[in-house]
């Protein structure tokens, strides 16, 4: 865990520079959109909740800036074979962050992809989990675009993924993480669950690089600040 980020105090952070300053009146020229920091992001997606730490992810793979969506839980997926074909029939599993662990995984979404892009962040012990699961699936692995231009929705064909290889294990079908939100927990936060592909079935892979990352490939969701949709 330790290996991989680090942690600051909120306090220790100027807010104040330019780069943190909330930016509603200044517009993307891509988008013409509100260009808005992480920091209100942050604010926004947690209904008024302002960060208390920011974390630094040492990993090039990652975008430079992510909002926290929350601790992460549990995973489900549908399993799939080397070619990314569902389970016939449906074989699902269920991935349960350990307890000890659950503080130390997150799931993540880079804000300033067009689309919200979901990355995950795990601990060393649950990617060394993973690492091992890795090794346990029988078939080569792919580059990550190359598996998502393999699904459906806005995340498939952009491209736009880093270059990892992976080995895809299954539609997600189901993600289970908690988080504190102004108004709906009592201080010691709130488990949430969000099916994947509610709206019309389309559903990203979880796939394994051989480290033990994890990754969201392909799937029709965005985050706005009402919380992951579809």
């Amino acid at each position: 865990m330790r290996r991989n980020k680090k942690s600051k105090e909120i306090d220790n952070i100027d807010f104040n520079s330019e780069h943190w300053q909330d930016s509603d009146n200044v517009l993307d020229p891509f988008t013409d959109e509100p260009v808005v920091d992480p920091v209100e992001r942050f604010r926004r997606w947690h209904w008024g909740k302002a960060p208390t730490h920011v974390i630094e992810i040492d990993d090039g793979r990652y975008p430079e800036h992510n909002i926290s969506i929350g601790r992460l839980m549990e995973i489900t997926v549908d399993m799939v074979d080397q070619d990314g074909n569902r389970s016939n029939p449906v074989d699902k599993l269920g991935l349960e962050i350990d307890e000890q662990s659950v503080n130390e995984c997150y799931i993540l979404f880079d804000h300033e992809h067009s689309k919200d892009r979901i990355y995950v962040h795990l601990n060393k012990e649950t990617q060394d989990d993973f690492a091992e699961l890795y090794e346990q699936l029988d078939y080569e692995p792919i580059d990550l675009n190359d598996l998502a231009s393999m699904t459906d929705g806005v995340h498939s064909d952009m491209n736009d993924y880093p270059t990892v290889l992976v080995k895809p294990l299954g539609y997600i079908t189901d993600v289970c993480y908690y988080t504190h939100k102004n108004g709906d927990d009592d201080g010691i936060g709130s488990g949430y669950h969000h099916a994947m592909g509610e709206e019309n079935g389309i559903q990203p892979i979880l796939a394994i690089a051989e480290d033990g990352t994890i990754w969201f490939a392909g799937g029709d969701y965005t985050c706005p600040n009402a919380g992951i949709t579809n």
